[in-house]
């Protein structure tokens, strides 16, 4: 495919490149920067972890790259020609919508209806926002791709258009080539021999097909195919074995690791490839993990194949993992991955180390995503199909197979092309088997003819952008990380939480207010908690203290611009410590997000209910003025009590100056002056930090005013 960019078309990519990787204004770039250096001073307290990190100057200049500079239209233009055509076609329609004033109003809802490109700034960064909450899947996705597709063309590319080093790499730190240690020579690789394509062909003659005979061929030649092709399992028993594999090799000491060609040169579809509605972007992972426990008994019992749970399916994972190396043994985890292993045994999960094929080596290049530069990884190349080839199978790469040929109903061999397609390819087998991958052995399948109903129906994709806390109309996932896991599995769903998060909010609030109003009648205590565990309450705690609307992706239109506006108000005049409130009605989505997340941190804790007081007890309280009491109290919103030994709280007075107050209010007495009528207007509330036994917590409290 012949894939040109028309001058709109580019203006159209350039305007969505600039709103999500172009420079920021500078009073922007500084807050943000700014922000950044006090997190990493903060967690890296005590520690070296912060050195080497880019400098302030450093991040300040990273926000001032411009797409331009990278020539990002060229690298777009290269990536999107891996678009399978009738995805081409979809995102070329999108390009003409945006390039259209009429179109840019139907797809983004945007402000005005000119172009995308016209639009100022501002005013794109609200037509991408909004199509993140447009009720359709397609749509919401789009903004996904359209992120995706400019950060990794900005991100990726080694050089600027001047020639000079990406000037985000050398900002970041980047290296952009493995430098843990000095990369073997050619000679230390094993090479496999491939059939000469290009001879056979002008032997068969221009226009026939290249015919070959075996015994056992083998479409694919990865974790599936690799294994099924091993000298002891077939070719060494004296079966003639012919592995073709869809890919051309690339030999580990001709990588560059330039991303871009990299992932080009690696990957499907140049790592492009998507779901159908475009909500999951499909990629491999590095790791050996066999099947859980839990997913074997599963097999064994739910679905009744018992050989999964049976000793020779575990002799045969073991003979797997002794062959390809996989051992935790040598595993050394990133910063991340440390701090959630940690994490893990400190809550006393069960948590273990994911394995890797890096035959007992410590590994910790970083760029294993583009190959393996010192021949340390034991994939199936150089392990099952060395064997393979020692014993005598041969291989045919850059081979794109067809359909699968039967004679009545066994497998005869396949049908094929190679040299790009441009030469058919026959092999005659005796036995077929298809290794292709959970994506292309169905589709394989499908082309040759067969009409089973379950083929291609059963594919689960395991996402691995984490969802916390998830409606019950979505699926659910089990959640790994990259070189970690544990075998905590959540199979509930948000309102579960829910539920508990609101039994728990009721239990804080109520216990709140008897032990500091012991004066207060039922009736009074009654109403007090009913507007504290309102939904409106909720709803703006969550929005003010926890920002619960900026990670909340509810795929409803009820979030529409004017609401957003209101809510944008309403945390600017609570941080301004005004009383006035916009009249907007908070969704119950909001309220109910408190709750879960309430009861998500309970359950995280141990059950801990003096973590989630201190953590969500003040924020609550800070959003609940008098005027919503004033029929229980013309006091201040009461100022929360310790019931529990009180941990040392650190504050900042007006001079912002840092002052340390161990055992805050403990013993006071901290009841309502009943000789003071007036009714005091509550302070701004202020930010403290709370030192417990975990990581510091931001809180919300409310301090009562000099005069009363």
């Amino acid at each position: 495919m012949v894939l040109r960019l028309t001058d709109a078309q580019n203006a159209t990519i350039l305007a969505i490149a600039e709103t999500i990787v172009g420079p920021l204004p500078d009073d922007v770039a500084k807050d943000i920067v700014s922000e950044h250096m006090d997190t990493v001073r903060n967690l890296s307290e005590g520690t070296d972890e912060a050195a080497g990190t880019p400098t302030e100057d450093e991040l300040l200049a990273t926000t001032q790259v411009h797409p331009r500079e990278l020539g990002l239209l060229a690298s777009v233009e290269v990536m999107l020609h891996k678009l399978p055509k009738d995805r081409w076609s979809e995102f070329e329609k999108v390009l003409y919508l945006l390039s259209t004033g009429w179109g840019t109003k139907v797809v983004t809802a945007s402000a005005r209806m000119v172009p995308f490109h016209e639009l100022t700034v501002g005013e794109r960064e609200d037509a991408l926002r909004n199509l993140t909450l447009s009720s359709f899947a397609k749509v919401r996705s789009l903004f996904q791709v359209f992120k995706a597709l400019v950060s990794f063309c900005m991100f990726a590319k080694t050089r600027s258009v001047h020639g000079k080093l990406n000037p985000l790499w050398e900002n970041l730190h980047y290296p952009g080539r493995p430098e843990e240690k000095k990369r073997p020579p050619r000679s230390q690789f094993w090479e496999p021999t491939f059939e000469d394509m290009t001879a056979m062909a002008k032997v068969a003659g221009k226009g026939n097909p290249i015919t070959l005979e075996t015994d056992v061929v083998v479409i694919g030649s990865g974790a599936g195919g690799g294994v099924v092709g091993t000298s002891a399992e077939l070719a060494q028993a004296g079966h003639r074995v012919l592995v073709l594999e869809k890919a051309v090799y690339f030999h580990p000491a001709d990588a560059s690791f330039n991303e871009l060609q990299g992932f080009w040169d690696h990957y499907e579809s140049a790592a492009l490839l998507t779901s159908e509605d475009l909500s999951m972007m499909l990629l491999a992972g590095s790791a050996s993990l066999p099947p859980p426990h839990e997913l074997c008994h599963e097999w064994a019992t739910t679905y009744n194949l018992p050989y999964f749970k049976s000793q020779a399916f575990q002799d045969a994972i073991s003979t797997v993992c002794t062959r390809a190396g996989v051992s935790a043994e040598a595993v050394l985890h990133n910063v991340p991955n440390q701090v959630l292993l940690d994490g893990a045994i400190k809550l006393g999960y069960p948590v273990e180390a994911v394995p890797q094929n890096t035959n007992g080596h410590v590994h910790e290049c970083g760029f294993c995503t583009l190959g393996c530069p010192y021949g340390e990884k034991q994939g199936s190349h150089v392990t099952w199909l060395r064997d393979a080839a020692d014993a005598g199978a041969k291989f045919v790469d850059g081979c794109y197979v067809d359909k699968v040929t039967y004679v009545k109903d066994a497998a005869s061999g396949v049908e094929a092309t190679v040299l790009n397609g441009s030469v058919r390819l026959v092999v005659k087998a005796k036995t077929v088997v298809c290794c292709a991958g959970s994506l292309h052995t169905p589709a394989l399948l499908l082309r040759s003819g067969l009409r089973n109903p379950n083929i291609g129906r059963h594919l689960r994709l395991h996402p691995v952008a984490t969802e916390a806390i998830t409606h019950p109309s979505v699926a659910q996932w089990l959640i790994h990380a990259d070189k970690t896991t544990t075998n905590v599995v959540w199979k509930g769903d948000y309102e579960r939480l829910e539920y508990l998060g609101d039994a728990l909010i009721e239990y804080l609030v109520v216990t709140y207010a008897y032990i500091a109003h012991p004066t207060w009648q039922p009736g009074a205590l009654t109403d007090w908690k009913g507007a504290t565990v309102s939904n409106d309450a909720l709803g703006k705690a969550a929005l003010i203290c926890f920002h619960i609307d900026q990670i909340m992706l509810t795929g409803s239109m009820r979030l529409d611009p004017l609401l957003v506006d209101k809510l944008a108000d309403l945390k600017r005049l609570h941080a301004e410590g005004s009383s006035e409130r916009p009249h907007v009605t908070m969704p119950k989505i909001f309220a109910d997000g408190f709750e879960a997340l309430c009861a998500a941190v309970f359950l995280d804790a141990g059950c801990d209910l003096h973590v989630i007081r201190d953590i969500f007890l003040g924020p609550l309280l800070s959003v609940v003025g008098p005027d919503a009491v004033a029929h229980v109290t013309r006091k201040n919103t009461p100022k929360p009590v310790d019931i529990s030994p009180p941990p040392t709280l650190s504050t900042t007075d007006a001079a912002g100056e840092n002052v340390e107050e161990d055992n805050l209010r403990h013993g006071e007495d901290v009841r309502n002056n009943d000789n003071d009528e007036a009714a005091v207007k509550p302070e701004p509330a202020r930010v403290s930090h709370i030192s417990t036994h975990q990581q510091p917590i931001e809180i919300i409290e409310i301090e009562d005013s000099d005069d009363e």
